[in-house]
């Protein structure tokens, strides 16, 4: 990755992550003087060292500070789990013949630990697919080859060429994790998924784009409350 793509990626990060520059972990990685590009660039280095690291030597320590990356980015905070959620619940047990419920604070406790466990436990899947799941990889590098030897180039999402910049805020999920990871969780948001297509490729790709994505193909969930 170039300096100006991946700057580009850092500005977009911030955008999104307005704090990110801020955090403990990040502050850890980087020098008091670094100015806030810097500081992120410090740490999404120090980051591909443990993801590096992890892949190599299954280290239980270095994955479990690479978890911890991806659990401040992915999982929900308590304080923003929406009314709705509850509400959702109460009507479910109204509809599951348990009459009208009324939750105390130590069932919301409760029912919050509930969803933030089993946010981890499918990242944690997640997050071992990447880490040491050879055949996905090999799959993707046949795509990448297939790809090379017809265009007469290698892709810019080719595996070799791809950083961990990339894999933290484009992970490539297969269709057999994705779009189950999006079912599960608009379920325990309350929403109700009226259709899902594992695979829309063919609908928003050209020919040279299915063959680039041929291995992490696009999907779509359609839902609503």
């Amino acid at each position: 990755m170039d300096n100006k793509t991946r700057n580009a990626w850092i500005d977009m990060i911030s955008k999104v992550y307005v704090n990110l520059h801020n955090n403990q972990r990040v502050l850890n990685s980087s020098n008091k003087s670094d100015k806030k590009r810097e500081r992120i660039i410090k740490y999404f280095n120090r980051l591909e060292e443990v993801h590096n690291k992890v892949s190599k030597t299954k280290s239980a320590s270095a994955e479990k500070i690479l978890k911890n990356f991806y659990y401040d980015l992915y999982i929900i905070k308590p304080e923003n789990i929406p009314e709705s959620y509850f509400n959702n619940q109460i009507e479910l047990a109204r509809e599951r013949g348990y009459g009208n419920i009324i939750l105390s604070d130590k069932d919301k406790e409760r029912m919050i630990k509930q969803v933030i466990d089993d946010q981890k436990e499918t990242l944690d899947k997640w997050i071992e697919y990447f880490l040491y799941d050879e055949e996905s990889r090999l799959k993707k590098q046949i795509s990448d080859k297939k790809f090379e030897c017809k265009y007469g180039f290698k892709s810019d999402h080719s595996i070799d060429e791809i950083g961990l910049l990339d894999l933290a805020y484009n992970l490539p999920m297969s269709k057999n994790i994705r779009p189950q990871w999006d079912i599960e969780n608009l379920h325990k948001f309350g929403f109700n998924v009226i259709a899902v297509d594992s695979n829309i490729n063919s609908l928003v790709w050209d020919e040279m784009e299915q063959l680039k994505y041929e291995a992490t193909p696009m999907f779509m969930v359609v839902a609503g409350k």
